[in-house]
Formats: C-alpha cells, structure tokens, sequence
C-alpha cells in the first residue's frame, strides 16, 4: 500500500506540479507508511491521509470560480492543523490486546432494535425521504426526532455486534436494514458511515467467514459506484434544478474525455477540494476569534444551551459549497494558536479512540471508534468533532447503554 502511494503521489505531483502537491505528497506517504505500522487498516493515519490527498490534488486552473488560490498564510495554517493532529495521534502509545468478550457483545437484538426504533417512528411520522422528493428538506427535518433520532446510532453498531458472533443471518439482518434506510433518508454521511461499519467489523471480526467473502466481492463495485450515488442524491436533495446552481458551468478542463463524460467526477472533486478553498476564504478575511465557542458547540447542543448562544455563519466562497476543512473551526475560535493546540488535543482524542476499539474486543468500543474514525476520514470536508458532534453524541449513549446494563445486571443479582 505504501508503494502504491508512492506512486500515486508521484503521478499527482507530475499532474499537478506545485509546492502544495509535493509537501503535502510527503505527508500523506508519511501517513500510509504510519498506518502500514498499525495491526488494523482503519487506523487513524490512514484514515487521515485523506486529508494531504485531497490538497495534492488541488487544482484551482480546474474551477477558478469554485477554488481560491492557495497563498502561504493559508499554507502555515494547513501545515499547523495538520502537523500537530499527528503530532497528537503520536503522543499517545499503543497498548497490550485486551480480551474483553463482554455482556455486551451477546445483546445483538437489544442494539438493534434500539438503533431502529427512530427510523421507524421517524418513517410513521414524516415518511421516507426518497419518496417525497418534492420537499425533501422539510421531510429530512421532520424524520429526525429530537433526541430520539440521535439513537439510530446503534442500528450499524448491531452490524459490529452481528459480525462478532458471526451469524449469518444477523449479519444480512443488520447490514440490509442499516442500508436500506441510509439510502432512505438521502445522506450521503449515512451511507458511508454504515460501509464503514461494514468494512470495520469483516476486517476485524468476520475475514474468514462465508459471508465475508461474500460482501468482499461487492466492495469494488460500491467504491466505484459512490461518485454516481453522489450526484444521484446530490440531484433528489436539491431545492432547484442543477442548472441553478450553475456548478458544471465553472469547471473547464483540456481532457475531452471529461469534458464529455466527466459530470460523475467532477462533483465529488469539488466535494474534495472547496472545503480548501473556504479555508482560505475565512483566513483571508476573518479578523476576530471566537474564543473556542465552536469547539464547544457540541457540548452546548448536548446540554440544550443552543438558545443562548449565537453563531456567526462561516464564510463561502462560492455558493453552493459550503464545507470547511477540519482546521476551520479551529481558527475562527482561536487563530493559529487554536489550530496548534486544538489540532494537538483532537489527535489524543482519536488516537485514544482508535486504541479502545482495537485492542479491545468490546462491540460498543469498537462503535466509537468507528464513528470517531469515519470524523477523522472527513477532517478534510468538515470538522464532525465541532460542527455535527455525533462522536461526542455517540460517546454519551454508549456511556449511558453501559450503566443501564450495569443498573440492569445488579437488579438481577439481587433478585437471584
């Protein structure tokens, strides 16, 4: 895998000569040769690698419209955020396996059914989102429950759960249903939060099973699949035609072949690069800090507080693309010191994660980590720590699932 990089960095560099490509080439090696160390493929150095790889292929001759240049300012803040996130992921050491076959991990049924309960109260009162495409948004809005939505979590957990004990029949329950209703609600993070789940417990829990050879042969095929499904559900969400938001008219390039057939790429390219070009809109212009609000947004939406805190709208360069990379946030709250120490703090965070679920046989554990992990394959398009907090969400529910089994393990005890 580390050859291959290599060789795929070169080819990029070559493609695309710059000093952003070819530094940033050298961090994402880096990185692979990091994760080629690790036991698990989704570790957080290949999971992060995403990051460097979507900056090496930056080009802003493709979209000048969509895609700012790159000056250094905006190259320090970068190379900051994402120094000190591996900095962080480094500081904190690996452990012994620990064998933990846990109560928890026989509560398949338990965990499924608490992970489905919001999409079907969600189906009866708002219905599908596929099917009413015509108001896509409000339906969206009104499927997910307050509080209650926040529980779906569990539904691909029961996918990590299925595969640790290796049944057959829970493994197609749980991956079929977790699909079916990620393709139902039209999100794109849905769906690839559940393939991650996939692929996570067949790696970690299900490699020699039948099945597994099973969901090997169709992981090729959804990879090639994902840049239509992202123009598909890109085309059922939006309020006004494509042609409204005028996005395939700004992107010029001398293939022909592209020009011709290239409208599958070229969406999922703007997905990978304009989160760069708002960064460097919002370091441009930006000239107060604050003070680590959004970081904290998540704990604040935890606790209700919403209501008594105001956020100022970030900066878009070009509409529709409103994604941030990860360091965004974290420079808005404090300037290049919050990305240096706030960047720090987050690899710890995750690499710590990454620990729980790996050398730990503990299905909620490996839970967190693959939520954790799937925010840290998306630090390149959002910063899901701060502006969605669903590994925090995930965090509490699982802390709070824990000590009701807790709660309901003594009353039985008592009872005997």
């Amino acid at each position: 895998m580390l050859l291959y990089g290599a060789i795929f960095v070169s080819l990029i560099v070559i493609i695309n000569p710059s000093f952003f490509s070819v530094f940033f080439g050298l961090v994402f090696i880096l990185l692979l040769w990091l994760g080629a160390r690790e036991k698990n493929l989704l570790n957080p150095y290949n999971l992060f690698a995403s990051t460097p790889l979507t900056i090496i292929i930056y080009n802003k001759e493709i979209s000048t419209y969509f895609l700012k240049p790159l000056n250094a300012e905006v190259g320090i803040v970068m190379f900051l955020g994402i120094g000190f996130f591996i900095l962080g992921l480094l500081a904190v050491k690996r452990k012994k396996l620990v064998i933990d076959n846990g109560v928890v991990n026989r509560h398949f049924w338990v965990i499924f059914i608490v992970g489905l309960t919001p999409h079907l109260l969600g189906t009866i009162i708002a219905g599908l989102p596929i099917f009413n495409q015509g108001n896509v948004a409000l339906t969206r809005e009104s499927y997910s429950l307050p509080i209650i939505s926040q529980f779906s979590i569990f539904l691909p957990i029961s996918i990590i759960v299925a595969f640790q004990q290796k049944s057959t029949l829970k493994i197609l329950l749980s991956i079929s249903v977790t699909l079916f209703f990620s393709f139902a609600i039209l999100a794109k993070f849905s769906i690839l939060l559940a393939l991650m789940f996939i692929l996570f417990g067949l790696l970690k829990y299900g490699h020699q099973s039948r099945i597994a050879s099973v969901i090997k042969l169709t992981i090729i095929p959804v990879v090639l699949l994902i840049p239509m499904l992202f123009s598909f559900i890109f085309d059922a969400r939006s309020e006004f035609e494509q042609s409204d938001y005028q996005w395939r008219q700004n992107i010029s390039t001398d293939v022909p072949i592209l020009e011709q057939y290239g409208d599958f790429i070229y969406l999922p390219y703007l997905y990978l690069t304009t989160p760069w070009s708002n960064l460097a809109h919002n370091v441009e212009i930006n000239d107060s800090y604050d003070y680590g609000l959004r970081t904290v947004k998540p704990l604040i939406s935890l606790l209700q507080l919403d209501g008594f805190v105001e956020y100022e709208p970030k900066p878009i360069y070009q509409y529709p693309m409103n994604t941030y990379s990860f360091i965004t946030d974290f420079y808005l709250d404090a300037g290049g010191v919050g990305v240096i120490i706030l960047s720090f703090i987050l690899g710890l965070f995750v690499k710590k994660a990454y620990l729980f679920g790996t050398y730990e046989k503990d299905s909620l554990k490996d839970g967190l980590w693959v939520t954790v992990g799937f925010a840290t394959f998306m630090m390149f398009f959002s910063n899901h720590f701060t502006s969605v907090g669903y590994p925090l969400v995930t965090l509490v529910l699982i802390m709070f699932y824990q000590f009701a089994c807790r709660i309901f393990k003594n009353i039985n005890a008592n009872i005997r």
